[in-house]
């Protein structure tokens, strides 16, 4: 996960997803634009997550 340009390990992808979920949420509550993008084996970026749409913590 990079977060503020810093890179973060994890042992598992779902680790790291409730991180990247969870700074998401904290910076969205301060008032800024706040997603969770993932890049799939094929390079292409998707969203996972946006504060205020989605619901938190996310289910699984």
């Amino acid at each position: 996960m990079r977060h503020n340009d810093k890179d973060y390990a994890y042992d598992t992808q779902k680790a790291a997803m409730k991180a990247a979920v969870d700074a998401a949420h904290s910076s969205g509550k301060k008032g800024h634009d706040a997603q969770v993008l993932v890049q799939g084996r094929d390079g292409q970026w998707q969203t996972e997550w946006t504060y205020g749409n989605d619901p938190y913590p996310p289910p699984g």
